[in-house]
């Protein structure tokens, strides 16, 4: 006779709770044979129609042991399916734990063909539940494990800190619709004129394309347009600023990582106060010292602060005149002339920002998603028509 004992079998749970009419989905249905060195069983699935929001199947300890010690590592019950929640655009996520997260066996993860079987056994639970793919995150403490994906078919996505990201497009007749990771990066630069009709400008400690360039860098994970100029106007100059507009959008391809790039060029106003006795003379000093003509001066009518170059990264940062700036990047000279900037300038011509394009918070739709500001034409008065 043979015994099947309880522990001897796979059970589904869901959030660590075993759930009868789930288990009774998986019977036995086949005793095929008996071997001196092992004993094969198999489970049949008789209804996979129901989509389970989180599940786990949890390998029995003394099972593992057993197949273990035994010659034919195929002596195991199948199906087996790793920890995983439902994902989005319906597809499936298996998380596999970090080396020191496990607390179950560590078998499944150990052992190369066990992980392949539990593998192909989540690819086919996902398609009988008609997923249109799976995503599998793997630690960097577990990568041995990546390279028994890929001849299932499973790609390399994008990796951030110590996770790599894979995905298994499960549709035959479908094109695969997960797009590439990160196929654009966000770029802000800054337009600040002080009340001296003065530019703020830098030149870098590495590649100078031109004399002088408007305070630039990319935004962060998170960060919106308007946080992400101002902050890098503080770092690189040290310069307080207030956002108003946006004054165009460059698109371009081909860049850093071979990724596309967005670059917004912003209006902003710095935060002036008046005069400061205590740092007027000093700076004037070493703005004369770097060799820097026309730079502004504090002087009775108003104090504007000075820049403040950032260390390791700018050489020089400081206010030009309006014109002089004017002058370079409209210049024929192909050193001097700057065809994006040339632009640019017109639209500050043309107004002091009511023209430019504003911004302005919206709610979401999305449940629970935070509001997010939207960038639009200006709107026209009944004046102005």
């Amino acid at each position: 006779m043979l015994n099947l004992s309880r522990r001897n079998l796979f059970l589904l749970k869901e959030n660590g709770k075993m759930r009868p009419s789930t288990a009774a989905y998986y019977i036995l249905s086949s005793i095929c044979m008996y071997s001196s060195r092992s004993l094969c069983f198999h489970l049949s699935q008789v209804n996979m129609n129901r989509s389970i929001s989180e599940g786990r199947a949890k390998v029995s300890s003394s099972f593992l042991s057993r197949s273990r010690s035994s010659s034919n590592i195929s002596a195991y019950a199948s199906p087996l399916l790793l920890p995983f929640t439902n994902h989005t655009h319906n597809s499936l996520l298996l998380k596999i734990p970090k080396h020191d997260e496990t607390t179950d066996d560590d078998t499944v993860y150990n052992n190369k063909s066990i992980f392949i079987q539990a593998i192909q056994d989540a690819i086919t639970f996902a398609k009988a539940n008609k997923k249109s793919s799976i995503w599998i995150q793997v630690p960097m403490s577990r990568s041995s494990c990546m390279e028994l994906l890929q001849p299932l078919g499973f790609q390399f996505h994008h990796a951030q800190g110590y996770t790599t990201h894979l995905y298994l497009w499960l549709h035959e007749t479908i094109p695969c619709k997960i797009p590439d990771f990160a196929t654009h990066q966000v770029g802000v630069g800054a337009v600040v004129i002080n009340r001296k009709n003065e530019i703020l400008c830098v030149r870098e400690l590495r590649t100078n394309y031109r004399p002088w360039k408007i305070p630039s860098g990319l935004a962060e994970l998170g960060e919106h347009l308007d946080e992400a100029v101002i902050r890098e106007v503080r770092e690189e100059t040290g310069i307080e600023c207030i956002f108003q507009s946006v004054l165009g959008v460059r698109h371009t391809h081909k860049v850093q990582f071979g990724r596309s790039d967005l670059f917004f060029v912003c209006r902003l106003k710095p935060i002036e106060g008046g005069r400061d006795d205590s740092t007027s003379t000093d700076c004037d000093e070493d703005q004369n010292q770097n060799g820097i003509d026309n730079v502004s001066t504090v002087k009775n009518e108003g104090y504007v602060k000075q820049p403040i170059a950032q260390e390791g990264e700018i050489d020089i940062a400081a206010w030009i005149p309006l014109e002089e700036y004017k002058a370079m990047v409209n210049s024929d000279d192909d050193k001097l002339g700057h065809p994006m900037m040339k632009e640019i300038m017109k639209v500050v011509e043309q107004s002091h920002g009511e023209n430019d394009i504003q911004q302005v918070m919206v709610d979401s739709i999305v449940p629970g998603r935070p509001p997010s500001p939207v960038y639009h034409a200006p709107f026209i008065r009944k004046r102005d028509v």
